[in-house]
């Protein structure tokens, strides 16, 4: 944000169910006048300065996501980087940085990405990256906690990158991590048959310029997991055709039709599939149908559906539409009816109801409008149970009139002028009763709404004057 934004203490302060993130040139916080995003769920803090709530420094105790850029040393405790959040911690830095020992000990529960240029261990001078979950390592040389060799025995996601064989047994590629596993090799690398044989359970991406397999000498991802297939040629195990029969995500991208049955594209995977195609690509009604459990994204130029002739994304997952023109599978508008995500990007109005933006998906929904854009009160009101990204040039609320980002999930907020989601006087709730009483143990006010509206049962939350309090339905809880 170009100014200070916050509805209460003119401040930043995103107390959402879900994701914040953050992007603010100066410090910014809503109480300390730091950055302090105690936001349950994913907090990306971009700070040029040392940025703290408390100990003028980095220190992101938020549970979820956090991704640190810093271009010195930054710790909240020990002068070093100590990431102690409980979600996704993305160190990057130049020197060694640890908390403790002087070296890499990424001990946060979650994903930690590892980008260094020597060694870097925290007790073996080696790489161990014993966080659970996600670890990518990029190293020029071996690199092993014990054998001396390439050893990702993390809970989570490995990313191998190696010009050389490296295993830590076999002396080849043998990644046997519980999660994601990529595996970019330019020759034949295999732990066990002298091909690509990627048993890890989680994420697979293979990029070879030849065919390999560990077993039908062509391309097989039976990975439980992700798989993303980059083939100039038709590439597969059984039918010398595409078949991602792997139980996660698809990628596929091809220039050609390229199916395993239909001579089209079928992503019958398991998870996450994304299509990009210059032509009609179905693996029956010749036209787009993403029949994937998992996620979604099409990119066409065209109207393009499996049935209507329009778009119908009914996949159960995330589904990113982008469209020059009105596209709906039913009312010639953007109907995103997919569990999961949901991302609209549209030039003008569009709803599948009410002429307005009406994400209904169970997920994920990201919306970029430059007019106001509401299904129901003309005015943004993103109701999906999931992530919501918020861009808008003006004043946008579905009830105040202001930025009141009301989703369960994530909520981004990039608004260039001052942005309210609640009065100062509680006179714009007719009906609602709100008393105030004191939480001894949050030390922060509680306020009951009694007599709920019609959004009765969501998580509210309604800061006053010192600290953000929760909002209850009902009568007080018995501790109080």
């Amino acid at each position: 944000m170009a100014a200070q934004c916050d509805w209460h203490h003119n401040s930043y302060n995103p107390w959402a169910v879900g994701a914040g993130t953050y992007n603010m040139a100066a410090q910014c916080d809503w109480h300390h006048h730091s950055s302090s995003p105690w936001a349950v769920g994913v907090g990306t803090y971009n700070m040029a300065a040392q940025c703290d709530w408390h100990h003028n420094s980095y220190n992101p105790w938020a549970v979820g996501v956090g991704t640190y850029n810093m271009a010195a040393q930054c710790d909240w405790h020990h002068n070093s980087s100590s990431p102690w959040a409980e979600g996704v911690g993305t160190y990057n830095m130049a020197a060694q940085c640890d908390w403790h020992h002087n070296s890499s000990s990424p001990w946060a529960v979650g994903v930690g990405t590892y980008n260094m240029a020597a060694q870097c261990d925290w007790h073996h001078n080696s790489y161990y990256p014993w966080a659970v979950g996600v670890g990518t390592y990029n190293m020029a040389a071996q690199c092993d906690w014990h054998h001396n060799s390439y050893n990702p025995w993390a809970v989570g996601v490995g990313t191998y990158n190696m010009a050389a064989q490296c295993d830590w047994h076999h002396n080849s590629y043998n990644p046997w991590a519980a999660g994601v596993g990529t595996y970019n090799m330019a020759a034949q690398c295999d732990w066990h048959h002298n091909s690509s044989s990627p048993w890890a359970v989680g994420v697979g991406t293979y990029n070879m310029a030849a065919q390999c397999d560990w077993h039908h000498n062509s391309y097989n991802p039976w990975a439980v997991g992700v798989g993303t297939y980059n083939m100039a040629a038709q590439c597969d195990w059984h039918h010398n055709s595409y078949n991602p029969w792997a139980v996660g995500a698809g990628t596929y991208n091809m220039a050609a039709q390229c199916d395993w049955h239909h001579h089209s594209s079928s992503p019958w995977a398991v998870g996450v599939g994304t299509y990009n195609m210059a032509a009609q690509c179905d693996w029956h009604h010749n036209s787009y149908n993403p029949w994937a459990v998992g996620v979604g994204t099409y990119n066409m130029a065209a109207q393009c559906d499996w049935h209507h002739n329009s778009y119908n994304p009914w996949a159960v997952g995330v589904g990113t539409y982008n469209m020059a023109a009105q596209c709906d599978w039913h009312h010639n508008s953007s109907s995103p009816w997919a569990e999961g995500v949901g991302t609209y990007n549209m030039a003008a109005q569009c709803d599948w109801h009410h002429n307005s933006s009406s994400p209904w998906a169970v997920g994920v929904g990201t919306y970029n409008m430059a007019a106001q854009c509401d299904w129901h009160h003309n005015s943004y009101y993103p109701w999906a149970v999931g992530v919501g990204t918020y861009n808008m040039a003006a004043q946008c609320d579905w009830h105040h009139n202001s930025s009141s980002p009301w989703a369960v999930g994530v909520g981004t907020y990039n608004m260039a002028a001052q942005c309210e989601s609640h009065p100062h006087s509680h006179s714009r709730h007719p009906g609602i009763i709100i008393t105030q009483v004191t939480n001894h143990l949050a030390g922060s006010d509680l306020h009951i709404i009694q007599n709920p509206p019609f959004w009765a049962g969501r998580a509210l939350y309604c800061p006053h004057d010192k600290a953000p309090a929760p909002v209850l339905f009902g009568s007080l809880p018995p501790w109080l």
